[in-house]
C-alpha cells in the first residue's frame, strides 16, 4: 500500500511538472525554504532557455530520486500545487547544478573571439567564483580589468588572447581561461587544481562553470 501511495504521488508530480508553463528564475521564488510551487519550479527552467519537457523531466527525476520520492509531499492541485519536503533546498540546489551542466560553455556553444571581445568590453560581468571573495563585478577594458565588490574596487588584473583565440585572464597571479556561453547566462573558468595538503597549485587543470549576470556599461 505504501509503495502504491508513493507511485501515485510521483505520477501526479510528473504529470503537473510536464503540463505547466513557466518564466522566471529559481533563487528568487517566494516559497518557504521547505516548499516550492510547481509553477515556480518550472520558471527555473524557462529562465535558462530549457523548455523541452523530456529534459525537464530528466533533471527533476534525477534530483527527486536523489533525496527519495517518498520524502516529498504534494499539497493542492494544478497551478497552485506545491511540493513540500525537508530536502527542498537540496532539491533546488541539485536542479541548479544540473541546469548549469546543460547551459555551460561547450564546443559549438561558446562565444568566439570577436563576439567575446565585444561582450566583455561593453558589459560588466557579475558572479561568484567560490574563491571566498564573494560576488564580484568584473569590468574589462583594452588594457586590463578591474574587480569590484559592493561598488568598491578590490583588485585589478590583465587579460589577453592566446594563439588559438582563447581569452586568458590573470586571476590571483594565475593564467586562467574564460569561456562564455552564447546564451550569456553561464561562463566557465579553466585553472590549475589546488592541492589543499601541499597548499599549492598543481600542474593539473579543471574547468568550473558558473552562472553570471551582466549589465551594459554606462
Amino acid at each position: 500500500m505504501r509503495k502504491l501511495i508513493i507511485s501515485i504521488k510521483y505520477f501526479l508530480f510528473l504529470f503537473i511538472l510536464n503540463s505547466l508553463i513557466f518564466s522566471n528564475v529559481i533563487a528568487e521564488t517566494s516559497q518557504s525554504k521547505n516548499s516550492i510551487s510547481y509553477f515556480d519550479y518550472h520558471e527555473i527552467f524557462l529562465s535558462y532557455g530549457i523548455n523541452n519537457s523530456a529534459k525537464i523531466k530528466k533533471i527533476s527525476d534525477k534530483c527527486m530520486n536523489k533525496f527519495g520520492v517518498e520524502n516529498f509531499t504534494i499539497i493542492g492541485k494544478g497551478f497552485v500545487s506545491t511540493f513540500k519536503s525537508e530536502f527542498t533546498e537540496q532539491f533546488l540546489t541539485c536542479t541548479n547544478f544540473e541546469i548549469l551542466q546543460k547551459i555551460k560553455p561547450k564546443q559549438g556553444n561558446n562565444l568566439k573571439k570577436s563576439k567575446l571581445e565585444e561582450f566583455i568590453l561593453n558589459n560588466e560581468i557579475t558572479f561568484d567564483d567560490n574563491s571566498g571573495k564573494g560576488i564580484l563585478t568584473y569590468v574589462f577594458n583594452k588594457n586590463g580589468y578591474e574587480a569590484f565588490k559592493n561598488e568598491k574596487k578590490i583588485f585589478s588584473g590583465g587579460w589577453k588572447w592566446n594563439n588559438i583565440g582563447q581569452l586568458r585572464v590573470i586571476m590571483d597571479d594565475e593564467k586562467t581561461t574564460w569561456k562564455i556561453a552564447k546564451n550569456l547566462q553561464a561562463l566557465s573558468i579553466k585553472r590549475k587544481k589546488y592541492d589543499k595538503v601541499l597548499n599549492q597549485s598543481t600542474d593539473k587543470t579543471s574547468t568550473t562553470p558558473y552562472f553570471f549576470k551582466y549589465e551594459r556599461k554606462n
